[in-house]
């Protein structure tokens, strides 16, 4: 039904266009290799999170931000 009225709208025959079955089976590897990239992708960002915040969180205490800080601005003001 629907058909029939796009046709007079247009008012010729719609031409439909069909791929060959090798196409969409080559397409659908290709997704499956490129969802597999971008799995993998994010699993080692999250592995590399994992292992940044377990090394933050053994020598964070070993850091002595303030401290070198301090020993900073005292070079500085002895530089000036």
């Amino acid at each position: 039904m629907g058909m029939k009225i796009l046709r007079k709208i247009m008012g010729k025959r719609v031409k439909y266009r069909y791929f060959e079955a090798s196409f969409t089976v080559e397409a659908s590897w290709v997704m499956v290799i490129c969802l597999g990239i971008v799995m993998g992708v994010i699993l080692l960002g999250y592995e590399l999170f994992y292992d940044t915040m377990e090394s933050v969180a053994g020598d964070g205490m070993d850091i002595q931000a303030v401290s070198w800080f301090r020993m900073c601005s005292a070079g500085k003001e002895l530089l000036q």
